[in-house]
């Protein structure tokens, strides 16, 4: 399969599947730039903290990672998951247009057969390793919480393409068993069956927030959801 008919079946699968391609969008930040310079950065956490409604800057950092991480693991995963190709994207020129526009942007992606657990992984965790250092470095957010929604993030992408592709289901198993087996993700979070985080992502920190479902504060939220009779979501 071509490499364009590749990134338009992940396309369909949903917005954090899609990968942009063709003419470079001005306003694309070259993820060179996310990670070098402090400015920039602090700049897209202040828009998040905005955007939020928080005054906090490791919450502001977790709502961006979180971004970036879902759109880059989805296509990268749904790729090797469901058509058996590596989709090479960190050696190309690799932008952030925001989810809003297309999430990332790279120049003139392709794809090469049967990949390994440990080449998808290069694939995301190359980039996503730059970005989290780059994170801490100007916010202080933690280390692990970082990995942590890298993890919950393959996991999640695994379960979409399970649902997808019943037939491929233990393929999907092993290749996301595979990728969190890999430094750094390994140990960050509680294995099969049920994937519960050890790390939270601080959503409930946000105005009107909440836990998420595997979210290791679930328990501990849910009774305060209840004492004030609502329902936890």
């Amino acid at each position: 399969m071509s490499t364009s008919a590749v990134l338009a079946d992940l396309a369909a699968l949903g917005p954090a599947f899609a990968l942009s391609t063709g003419p470079v969008d001005a306003a694309a930040v070259p993820l060179a730039r996310l990670v070098a310079e402090p400015a920039l950065l602090r700049d897209r956490v202040a828009h998040g903290r905005e955007r939020l409604g928080t005054g906090e800057d490791r919450v502001a950092a977790s709502w961006l990672h979180g971004a970036w991480t879902a759109r880059l693991v989805a296509p990268v995963l749904g790729a090797a998951a469901l058509h058996g190709v590596l989709l090479l994207l960190a050696e190309g020129d690799l932008r952030w247009r925001g989810p809003e526009h297309g999430g990332w942007w790279t120049d003139g992606p392709r794809v090469v057969a049967s990949p390994r657990p440990d080449e998808v992984a290069r694939e995301v965790l190359g980039p996503l390793g730059a970005l989290v250092d780059a994170l801490r470095a100007v916010t202080g957010v933690s280390e692990p919480l970082l990995w942590g929604e890298v993890v919950a993030t393959v996991v999640k992408v695994g379960r979409v393409v399970e649902r997808t592709d019943p037939a491929r289901c233990e393929a999907v198993r092993d290749l996301v068993g595979g990728l969190l087996a890999v430094r750094p993700l390994a140990g960050v979070q509680g294995g099969p069956p049920e994937h519960r985080r050890r790390t939270c992502c601080l959503a409930y920190r946000v105005p009107g927030g909440h836990t998420c479902r595997d979210c290791p504060l679930g328990a501990y939220r849910a009774g305060a959801d209840v004492r004030r009779g609502r329902r936890a979501p």
